[in-house]
């Protein structure tokens, strides 16, 4: 219920909020039942730690209700069909 719950906040709040900072993506990728990750590609390094100025309280509170790891790296290709 947890993931459920995250997801949709994630869907309708979070992830809308960093496309209009400048995300040019953002992915809620489940692994199992308990368990997800979210991806959000930026054109730049800078675009990306921009989006966290200001949302201070807002990462806070996420990282209160839920337990998270962040990995920073960039794309070396990306392919889709």
């Amino acid at each position: 219920m947890q993931k459920e719950m995250l997801g949709a906040y994630l869907q309708t709040v979070w992830f809308p909020e960093l496309i209009k900072l400048g995300a040019l993506s953002c992915r809620y990728v489940s692994l199992d039942d308990t368990k997800a990750m979210m991806i959000n590609m930026f054109p730049d390094e800078d675009i990306g730690e921009s989006v966290q100025v200001g949302r201070e309280e807002q990462r806070k509170e996420l990282r209160e209700q839920h337990k998270y790891t962040v990995f920073k790296g960039y794309s070396e290709f990306y392919l889709e069909k």
